[in-house]
């Protein structure tokens, strides 16, 4: 969901720096510099440093004087550069030469699973540039207007001072964002107005959904708590983010309502412009648009034919359906359950609760009542195969009628290879984003197979009786093992040893976890609960392969019906699909992966040797440590500058006395415990490292994917003669070629669920 955000703050002039610190992740926020994707700045010639510029404006400016601090959200539709590209536009407009300012961008993850923070702070000096050259200290004097090259630059407070500065500034913000969406073709828009104002409007235009879902309170809540620890929290403060979740949470979901609506409006116009072209070129005048069509139909028929008589060869998905027939809140509960499940962090709890009520609601029902809905079922799904039969015979005979009343001859084959010509642009597309689809729905199928192995149904089941600690531990153990096996780990034997004593303890923990359910009463809550879980892996399995076998028989049937036609004409065709299609996903799809490897970067860089001590003897000194080396790192850069012997004698001294300090401090440290901290930091990291790395090679490997599927080669056999060929044989032929041939074995029940069975009613 796009989104809206653009504060403007009044910063003092004596927290200039510790802002400035704060956003670029130095000193004491260093913790945050995997936060920082790029950061550009227009400052003085007399300043060495973005950094000098702001500290001689903390030192030289007026106690009372203040800054402005502008707070703004990218956009997750758009691309860093179109981000970058945004912004540089807004700060150009509102800000441009005339005043100084630091501009940091931040990215990270944000509480929405998959969707990133991504923002940008801006500090921006109220000192209005007029071309009079000045040095730092004259730079920060009061203004002269009788003479102003005789006194400091300008506080232009007559322009930030303005409310209507502010209001300015969001509303340009907000025409940028819509402009750039507009350029890309998404079909969003943000505002700057209030919820109350859009709900007006919404009112006003009749878009009564948009209006619905601008029914609720605003998300406000005071930053300092945000960024307060849970166990620091008054209770007035817990109560204020309690009902700050409260009011996000709602607003979550009623952005989620009114995103499916309009995905699901716009689908609908997408399909049916489809539709109408279809319409348009293959249900003409032509006799050869009317065949194809109802060869399309015969094809499909088939493919729909074998999928109904599947699932009527399917006692559990008949089981499961009945049950959701009988109880319709069945329905409503596995789909509350499916959603927690997206959740992060998952709420087992509440998972737990409502997977008690299925199992209350199966115990609950009769057999007579389960075995007359099924027989109902099976009855109904009897007749749409006997509709589909009917169906498929009709076609049979229609096709073969209007097949045979066509003559082989040179007028004919003219007219099928015009007509060819005319649709083939449009049959290509179809058919490459056909294929494109087929992929990833076999990555689908394939992922739903291997979670249907014994191995991973005992991990769900464990982790779900756990209540998620069974899959945390793993995780865990997984972190180790690799760290371990990584060829670059780059570890101490100090490291090493803890990291082989925790995996003796996580292992422990599993074993325990494990035997609860070895015997007795939690064998058999182990086995009802693994039962349920396979089950529901074979619905998805069944859903996604019957949606496979779909599209490769829409493929099928394009293949045989589209015509071949000159190479060079089809490469034509192949570099409008690539610059349509792929070569624009490609763009995006680098974009992220530019992303992703500047974030790897700056996490490797936390794992080297300095950065961890640094963080280990800062966090075990409450930050005492890192506030020596920067006074520390201060001094060394003032003695290199400094001329003066007793100023240089006072700095050495200084310099001095802060060694003895750090080394007072280390002292008093615990060296097992310095070294626990360092390990725990360095595994944090890594891991960190091995989810990006992971990411870099998804993204890397859809690119190929992309490339790859842009070059393919398809081999077409359309032709006048293999249209009078064509029969009902031929299409029972390719349906044997796209059934898929990697079924599952359903019923591949382990000696204890054999024995429970048994000894359980299944049925209910």
């Amino acid at each position: 969901m796009a989104h809206y955000r653009l504060c403007m703050k009044n910063g003092k002039a004596w927290g200039a720096v510790a802002n400035f610190s704060y956003n670029m992740g130095m000193g004491k926020y260093s913790y945050k510099e995997n936060e920082i994707v790029e950061s550009f700045h227009n400052i003085p010639e007399w300043a060495k440093s973005p950094y000098d510029f702001w500290e001689k404006y903390s030192q030289e400016d007026r106690v009372n004087s203040s800054y402005k601090k502008i707070e703004l959200s990218l956009q997750e539709e758009l691309s860093f550069e179109e981000n970058k590209e945004m912004l540089n536009e807004f700060i150009k407009k509102n800000v441009g030469d005339n005043y100084y300012y630091s501009v940091v961008i931040h990215d990270k993850e944000s509480n929405e699973k998959g969707i990133q923070n991504t923002h940008a702070h801006i500090m921006i000096c109220k000192r209005l540039e007029d071309g009079i050259k000045r040095n730092s200290e004259q730079f920060f004097k009061r203004y002269n207007s009788n003479s102003p090259e005789k006194g400091g630059a300008l506080t232009d407070n007559k322009y930030w001072g303005k409310k209507q500065t502010l209001i300015n500034f969001r509303e340009d913000w907000e025409n940028i964002i819509n402009k750039y969406f507009d350029k890309n073709n998404i079909k969003k828009k943000v505002s700057s107005k209030s919820l109350e104002k859009q709900r007006e409007e919404a009112l006003k235009n009749n878009d009564f959904k948009k209006a619905e879902m601008l029914d609720r309170p605003p998300v406000n809540i005071d930053g300092y708590i945000l960024k307060k620890d849970e166990k620091d929290l008054t209770e007035k403060e817990k109560e204020k983010m309690e009902l700050f979740n409260d009011i996000s949470e709602y607003k979550s979901l009623k952005e989620l309502v009114y995103s499916l609506e309009i995905e699901k409006k716009e689908l609908e116009e997408l399909e049916k412009l489809n539709n109408e072209k279809i319409d348009k070129l293959q249900r003409g005048k032509s006799l050869f648009g009317d065949i194809f069509v109802s060869m399309e139909n015969l094809f499909m028929v088939n493919i729909e034919k074998n999928i109904l008589e599947e699932k009527l060869n399917n006692e559990e998905i008949l089981r499961k359906e009945a049950i959701r027939e009988i109880d319709k809140n069945f329905k409503d509960i596995e789909l509350k359950i499916d959603l927690l499940r997206k959740d992060i962090p998952i709420n087992y709890d509440a998972i737990e609760k409502l997977e008690s009520k299925l199992e209350s609601i199966e115990e609950k029902i009769s057999s007579a009542d389960l075995e007359c809905k099924i027989s109902i079922l099976k009855n109904n799904l009897k007749n749409d195969i006997d509709k589909l039969s009917m169906n498929e015979s009709n076609l049979e005979f229609k096709l073969n009628n209007d097949i045979s009343a066509i003559g082989e001859n040179p007028e004919n084959i003219k007219l099928y290879n015009d007509y060819q010509y005319k649709n083939w642009e449009n049959n290509f597309l179809i058919l490459k984003e056909t294929e494109k689809e087929i992929y990833f729905l076999e990555e689908k199928l394939n992922k739903t197979r291997a979670e249907l192995k014994d191995k991973q149904l005992n991990f769900y089941t464990y982790n779900s009786l756990s209540k998620g600690e069974y899959g945390k531990i793993l995780n865990k153990i997984d972190d180790i093992h690799r760290i371990l096996d990584d060829e670059n780990k780059n570890i101490t034997s100090y490291q090493a040893t803890d990291m082989h004593n925790d995996l003796k303890i996580l292992r422990s923990k599993l074993n325990n976890i494990e035997s609860q359910y070895k015997r007795g009463e939690g064998k058999n809550k182990f086995i009802r609960r693994k039962y349920s879980i396979k089950n529901k892996y074979i619905e998805k399995y069944t859903q996604q392969k019957n949606e496979l076998e779909k599209m490769k028989m829409k493929v099928s049937f394009l293949k045989n019906n589209i015509l071949t036609i000159p190479e060079e004409k089809e490469k034509e065709f192949k570099k409008i699909y690539a610059n349509r299609k792929v070569d624009i996903e490609n763009i995006s799809l680098k974009s992220k992966l530019y992303k992703l490897e500047v974030q790897k970067q700056q996490l490797e860089n936390n794992i080297s040797d300095s950065s961890l001590e640094l963080m280990s003897l800062n966090k075990m000194t409450d930050g005492k440590y890192g506030e020596l080396v920067k006074k520390y790192e201060d001094l060394i850069i003032l003695e290199k500058t400094v001329t003066d012997t007793k100023v240089l004698s006072d700095i050495k001294n200084k310099i001095n006395s802060l060694e003895i300090e750090r080394k007072n401090l280390l002292s008093s440290l615990n060296k097992k415990t310095y070294i626990a901290v360092k390990g725990a930091y360095f595994k944090k990291y890594k891991s960190a490292i091995f989810k990006v790395e992971k990411s870099i090679l998804n993204v890397k490997d859809k690119i190929t994917k992309n490339d790859v599927l842009k070059e393919k080669k398809s081999a077409f056999r359309g032709s006048l003669n293999s249209l009078k060929n064509f029969t009902p044989g031929f299409v029972k032929a390719e349906l044997g070629k796209v059934l898929y041939t990697g079924n599952i074995n359903t019923h591949d029940d382990d000696k204890w669920e054999k024995q429970m069975k048994k000894e359980m009613d299944f049925s209910r």
